[in-house]
C-alpha cells in the first residue's frame, strides 16, 4: 500500500490528478480510498507502480499518450571495483548513476519505494539491499571490500558514531540487520577512494554519501543473495527515478559476463503473443480492432507479425514472465466490458464431488442437532503449539505474523480459539466445523464439535458422538481410553469403527482453559472424515 496526505497530492500532483486516480484504478485493478490521506492498495506484482511519481507516468501515458520511457545507458565507466572477498558475504552487487533535476519533496518518497524492495522482493533484506548516495559527495573511483568489525569506524546516516560491531550492537538497523552478514569477524563496505564509508551492506549507510533535497545526481548500490532479485529491483529503481525525470547510467559492471548479458537482456526484452492465445484467452481473437495502440498505453510497444504480434517489454515490468500477462494488460486497456460474455463449451456435465456429498450429509446433521457451522482459518498460530507436539511436518517459511504462521494439524484448537473469542457471548455454545488439517505433511479432512457451557462433559460429547455414527455408519463402536496432555485423564477416548481408528472426544483439561482463558468446561469430538464415511451404508 501507498500513502499520502490528500493536501500533499493535491499541491504536487494538482487536483486532475485525483480524478484521473479514480478512473485508473478501473484500468489496472487497485484498491483506492481518499479521505484526509490517499491510499492506493496495488497487487503485489505490480511494484512498478508503487508510488504516486510511478502511477502518474502510467496514467499521462494511458489518457495522454505522453511516453516517458525507461531508457538506459551503458557505459564503461570504472566506477566501482568489487573485491572476491566481499563476494563470500554478500555474493553479488549491481549498481548505477541516476542524474537530473534536485530531489526536493521526493527524497522521502525515493526513501519509501525503496523500503517496499526491501519489505517484498527484498525480504527485509535478506535478498536484496539496496544504499542511495550523493554522488556529489563521494570521490571515485569506489570499492566493494571487506573490513574488520572492531577496526572501521564511521558515522551511519542519522549520527550514530562506532566501529561496525558496534554499530551492529547497539544501532536500531545493526540489531535488525547485522545477523545477515553471518557470525564473521568480517563485513562488507563500499569505500571512496578516501576512505569514507558509503555503506556496510545490508545494515546501513553512513553520514558522508547522504541524500538530501538538494542531491541532483545518485549512486545507487543494490548487494544481495539473489541475482534475480537484485536485477528486478535494479530495473523498479532505474524506472522510479526515471519517473522523477533523471537519466539512468549504468557503469561497468564486475559481474561474469553471462550475468550482464541477462541483465541487459531483460531491458526492452521480446515477448511473442499470437492471435490464437489471444482467443483461447479472451474468448474472441481481438477485443479491439488493433492491440497495437492498447498495449502502448499499458507501456509495451507491439509489433504485427505472422500471427500475432512481437511485444517489447521494459526492464521494470517485472510481472510480464509471458504471453498471457500480456494479454491481460490488453485486455485491461481495452477494457473487460468490451470482452462478450460466453457460454462455456463444456463436454460433459458437471456432479457432485463425493467429498462435497459427504461434508454435506455431515453438515446436515450437525444443524440438525442444533450446532452452528464456523470456518476458521487453515493456517493458524504457532503458540498453540509451543507446548504440544505439531504432526503436521510442514513448515511456513518468512511468515509475516505469529497468528498465520503453521498449518494445524487438528481442529479443536482453533474451536478453542472461538470459543475464546466469544466468552463473553451467552452460554451454552455448541459449534461444528468441517475442515482440513495436515498430518505428516497429508491433507485430511476433519469434523469437529465442539460444546463449552456449565454441563459441557465427554458423556454430552458421547451422545452427539453415537448419533452421529448411528447415522453414517452401521459398523460397530468402540472406545478405548487414552490420554492426552490437553484432556483430563480418564475423560479422552479413542473411538473406533469396527478396526479402523475414526477419532477422538474428550474433556478439556483446566491448564488448557486456562490458557485460552476460558471459565466454562468444554467438551470436544473430532473424526477423521475419511474413516467416518468410510462404511456409510
Amino acid at each position: 500500500m501507498i500513502r499520502r496526505p490528500l493536501s500533499e497530492i493535491s499541491h504536487f500532483f494538482g487536483e486532475s490528478y485525483l480524478n484521473r486516480l479514480k478512473m485508473f484504478s478501473g484500468v489496472v485493478g487497485y484498491g483506492l480510498d481518499i479521505d484526509d490521506e490517499v491510499k492506493v492498495e496495488l497487487n503485489p506484482d505490480r511494484l512498478d507502480l508503487a508510488s504516486f511519481h510511478s502511477l502518474e507516468r502510467a496514467m499521462n501515458l494511458y489518457y495522454e499518450g505522453r511516453e516517458s520511457p525507461l531508457t538506459l545507458t551503458w557505459t564503461d565507466m570504472q566506477l566501482l571495483h568489487v573485491g572476491k572477498d566481499a563476494l563470500g558475504l554478500r555474493p553479488f552487487i549491481l549498481c548505477f548513476v541516476a542524474e537530473g533535476s534536485s530531489l526536493g519533496e521526493k527524497v522521502q518518497d525515493l526513501i519509501d519505494f525503496q523500503e517496499r524492495i526491501h519489505s517484498s522482493i527484498g525480504k527485509d533484506r535478506k535478498k536484496v539491499s539496496i544504499g542511495l548516495h550523493d554522488m556529489d559527495k563521494i570521490h571515485p573511483p569506489l570499492t566493494y571490500v571487506t573490513a574488520r568489525q572492531e577496526e572501521l569506524s564511521f558515522t551511519t546516516y542519522d549520527g550514530f558514531q562506532g566501529t561496525i560491531r558496534e554499530i551492529i550492537s547497539g544501532h536500531p538497523k545493526g540489531m535488525l540487520y547485522g545477523v545477515l552478514i553471518g557470525s564473521s569477524d568480517l563485513a562488507p563496505v563500499i569505500l571512496d577512494s578516501e576512505g569514507s564509508v558509503l555503506s556496510v551492506p545490508p545494515i546501513v549507510n553512513g553520514n558522508h554519501s547522504l541524500v538530501d533535497p538538494g542531491t541532483s545526481k545518485l549512486f545507487v548500490d543494490i548487494t544481495g543473495t539473489d541475482f534475480r532479485a537484485l536485477r528486478d529491483s535494479f530495473y523498479l529503481l532505474a524506472g522510479e527515478l526515471s519517473s522523477y525525470g533523471f537519466t539512468i547510467a549504468v557503469p561497468y559492471l564486475d559481474i561474469p559476463r553471462s550475468r550482464k548479458r541477462h541483465l541487459m537482456a531483460f531491458h526492452n526484452r521480446s515477448v511473442r503473443v499470437s492471435r490464437r492465445e489471444i482467443k483461447e484467452v479472451l474468448g474472441r481473437e481481438a477485443v479491439s480492432a488493433d492491440p497495437v495502440p492498447a498495449l502502448a498505453r499499458m507501456g509495451l510497444s507491439a509489433i504485427p507479425e505472422g500471427g500475432g504480434f512481437i511485444v517489447t517489454v521494459p526492464g521494470n515490468r517485472i510481472d510480464i514472465m509471458g504471453a498471457v500477462d500480456i494479454i491481460e494488460d490488453y485486455a485491461k486497456s481495452s477494457g473487460f466490458d468490451a470482452i462478450p460474455e460466453l457460454e462455456p463449451q463444456i463436454a460433459t456435465a458437471g456432479e457432485v464431488l463425493a467429498s462435497t456429498r459427504k461434508a454435506e450429509t455431515l453438515r446436515g446433521l450437525g444443524i440438525g442437532m442444533g450446532f452452528q457451522e464456523i470456518m476458521t482459518f487453515v493456517v493458524t498460530s504457532s503458540k498453540h503449539y509451543n507446548n504440544r507436539e505439531y504432526s503436521g511436518g510442514v513448515s511456513i517459511i518468512n511468515p509475516k505474523s505469529v497468528d498465520n504462521s503453521v498449518i494445524r494439524d487438528r481442529l479443536y484448537l482453533n474451536t478453542l480459539e472461538f470459543f475464546s473469542n466469544n466468552k463473553n457471548r451467552g452460554y451454552p455454545q455448541r459449534v461444528f466445523e468441517i475442515g482440513k488439517v495436515v498430518v505428516n505433511t497429508e491433507e485430511e479432512p476433519r469434523l469437529c464439535f465442539g460444546l463449552t457451557g456449565s454441563r459441557a462433559s465427554i458423556n454430552d460429547a458421547r451422545k452427539y458422538a453415537e448419533y452421529v455414527l448411528s447415522r453414517v455408519s452401521r459398523t460397530s463402536i468402540s472406545y478405548q481410553p487414552a490420554t492426552s496432555g490437553d484432556f483430563i485423564d480418564g475423560r479422552y477416548v479413542l473411538v473406533s469403527l469396527g478396526s479402523v481408528e475414526a477419532g477422538f472426544m474428550g474433556e478439556v483439561h483446566p491448564s488448557v482453559l486456562q490458557e485460552f482463558d476460558l471459565q466454562m468446561p468444554v467438551a470436544f469430538v473430532e473424526f477423521r472424515v475419511d474413516k467416518l464415511m468410510q462404511h456409510t451404508p
